[in-house]
C-alpha cells in the first residue's frame, strides 16, 4: 500500500509540472547551469542528486517517476549517455537504502536489531561516502568511455 501510495503521489506532482509547463522550465534551467561543466560533471552530479533525493523519496518506483523525466531530457542537452543515466540512477538509489532514515527496510532492520540509527550512521557513514566517491567516479567513465549504444 505504501509503495502505490508513493508512486501515486510522485506521478501526481509529475503531472502538475508537466500540466504547468514547470517541468520544461526546470530542464531549461538545470540544461544551462550545467552545460558550463560539461557531460561528465552534469553525471556526477545527476548520480549525486539521485542520491540526496533519497531522503525525501525513498521509494525507487517513486524516484524513477519523479526523477527519470527531468534526467533524460536533461541528459540530451549536455549530451550524457543514456545508459549513463540509468547506471547515475541506479548506483544513487542503491547505495542509499541501506543508509537512509526513511528507507522503511533498513529502519525495520535496526529496530529489529536493537540499533539506533544514530550508531548505525556513526559504524556506517565512511563506507557511505566511499560508495558515494566510487559511485561518481564510475558514472563518470561511463561517460567518457561512451557506455552503451545510445
Amino acid at each position: 500500500m505504501a509503495g502505490a501510495l508513493t508512486v501515486g503521489v510522485a506521478a501526481a506532482i509529475m503531472s502538475v509540472m508537466e500540466q504547468t509547463m514547470l517541468l520544461d522550465s526546470l530542464v531549461h534551467f538545470l540544461g544551462e547551469v550545467l552545460a558550463m561543466g560539461g557531460p561528465v560533471v552534469g553525471i556526477v552530479l545527476m548520480c549525486l542528486v539521485v542520491t540526496i533525493s533519497d531522503v525525501f523519496v525513498s521509494s525507487a518506483n517513486g524516484k524513477v517517476v519523479t526523477l527519470i523525466p527531468i534526467m533524460v531530457p536533461l541528459s540530451d542537452i549536455l549530451g550524457i549517455r543514456r545508459q549513463a543515466i540509468v547506471l547515475a540512477y541506479c548506483y544513487g538509489d542503491g547505495f542509499t537504502n541501506w543508509f537512509s532514515p526513511t528507507a522503511g527496510v533498513i529502519v525495520a532492520s535496526l529496530g529489529a536489531a536493537q540499533v539506533e540509527w544514530s550508531q548505525w550512521i556513526k559504524f556506517s557513514w565512511i563506507m557511505y561516502l566511499a560508495y558515494t566517491v566510487v559511485s561518481c567516479i564510475l558514472c563518470a567513465i561511463a561517460q567518457i568511455i561512451g557506455l552503451g549504444p545510445f
